[in-house]
């Protein structure tokens, strides 16, 4: 089976930031409680002459934090949006954070990439097609709301 990216909100990441999410092992890898989930968050940051762009890869456990749940998230949240959460809710140190350039970044500017940069590092986590990205036709991305309603 496919392990699929799911989009968090805009459906257009590359041009307007947002956060994808999907589990960190395939199903068919999966342990019976392993409810660890990649988290790529994606910000556009307006600076005065040109767009700047951060992203940052993060794991997350979701398994570690259910009790809190209704702290973090306010509710119940599917196990990707409620990973997001956890992740805004705590910050990315605690995350195991990589950057495009480095798997331990420890400068902010670790985290700047180009739209180039993004695109090549999106389409090496196999959520895009690698053949032509700039088409951004998503060869693993499926939207949160689509899976949602199936």
């Amino acid at each position: 089976m496919m392990n699929k990216w799911k989009i968090l909100g805009c459906n257009n990441v590359l041009q307007e930031g947002g956060t994808i999410v999907k589990r960190t092992y395939p199903e068919e890898e999966l342990h019976e409680a392993d409810d660890t989930y990649d988290v790529l968050i994606i910000n556009m940051l307006s600076g005065t002459r040109q767009k700047i762009i951060y992203a940052v890869l993060c794991t997350v456990d979701v398994s570690e934090y259910r009790d809190e749940m209704y702290e973090i998230s306010g509710g119940e949240k599917l196990p990707e949006y409620f990973a997001a959460d956890i992740i805004d809710y705590y910050g990315i140190a605690d995350f195991r954070p990589r950057a495009y350039r480095t798997d331990s970044p420890t400068e902010y500017e670790d985290f700047i990439v180009s739209e180039n940069e993004l695109e090549e590092w999106i389409t090496e986590l196999g959520a895009v097609k690698s053949d032509n990205p700039q088409m951004h036709e998503w060869n693993h991305f499926d939207s949160a709301i689509t899976q949602m309603a199936m």
